[in-house]
């Protein structure tokens, strides 16, 4: 692998419910920003190119439309190159999983993200509309992972397919057990998503052969992490990961 450049990197992860972007210099962040529209993305990216044109870009996508409009602004504002996230890269890790063009790049880019530089095993957990909960060996073999329905995504279903449940405020629930419609809901929402998490983590740790380190990224991580005390938090995950892949896979010489 060749030496990095230490020149300012631009790293775009487009998900279903937000935009986060990120410069780099090396592997340490100097700015970031988080918007749910494509406009004020867009400003950002501009005023970062003024300030500091970026030497490379990178792209993370869950949504190809998104990316597609991105890409083409970007073309024509800048001649630095693109590189986009997927699973034809060169990785640091391993995939066992199939077919590997099916895996997320959000979960690929949070995964090497957490392994590297390697040598114990993790539980990486991505809460955001969907909650991705993701093992790597100490080894650095992907063994995959378990995919569910955030809070939010559950609650549209719910108002969306049943008669009269309504639209709650997703907050976290006190006791057992709800008193109330609102209050059921909050739990099974809420505590189902905590349960589910954490039987997820139970699972993974039976087949692994090291103690594994726990991450916790995404929009409902300070949640999960009342109940999981030993995770660490890394609220920028996906945009290091799609950092150290663009490390991974240097321009041509």
């Amino acid at each position: 692998m060749q030496e990095m450049s230490h020149s300012v990197w631009l790293t775009i992860d487009i998900g279903n419910s937000a935009i986060k972007t990120g410069l780099f210099t090396g592997d340490r962040i100097l700015q970031t920003a988080t918007e749910s529209s494509l406009d004020k993305v867009w400003g950002h990216i501009v005023t970062w190119n003024t300030q500091a044109p970026p030497g490379r870009i990178g792209i993370c996508s869950v949504v190809p439309q998104q990316s597609e409009i991105l890409t083409s602004r970007m073309t024509e504002l800048t001649d630095a190159p693109i590189f986009e996230v997927s699973s034809h890269a060169h990785l640091p890790i391993r995939l066992n999983y199939t077919p590997a063009e099916d895996l997320g790049p959000d979960r690929l880019a949070a995964a090497c993200a957490a392994w590297y530089p390697g040598g114990t095993s993790q539980i990486i957990i991505d809460a955001g509309s969907a909650i991705t909960i993701d093992i790597v060996t100490a080894d650095g073999l992907f063994l995959g992972g378990v995919i569910m329905p955030g809070p939010t995504l559950s609650n549209h279903a719910l108002v969306n397919y049943t008669a009269k449940l309504p639209n709650i405020p997703l907050n976290r629930p006190k006791g057992a057990f709800g008193s109330s419609t609102v209050d059921a809901l909050q739990h099974g929402l809420i505590h189902g998503m905590i349960d589910g998490v954490m039987g997820a983590i139970a699972r993974a740790e039976q087949i692994l052969d090291s103690p594994a380190v726990i991450t916790l990224t995404g929009g409902w991580h300070p949640l999960l992490a009342e109940d999981i005390p030993k995770a660490r938090i890394h609220e920028n995950l996906v945009l290091h990961g799609i950092r150290l892949l663009m490390q991974f896979n240097p321009l041509p010489a």
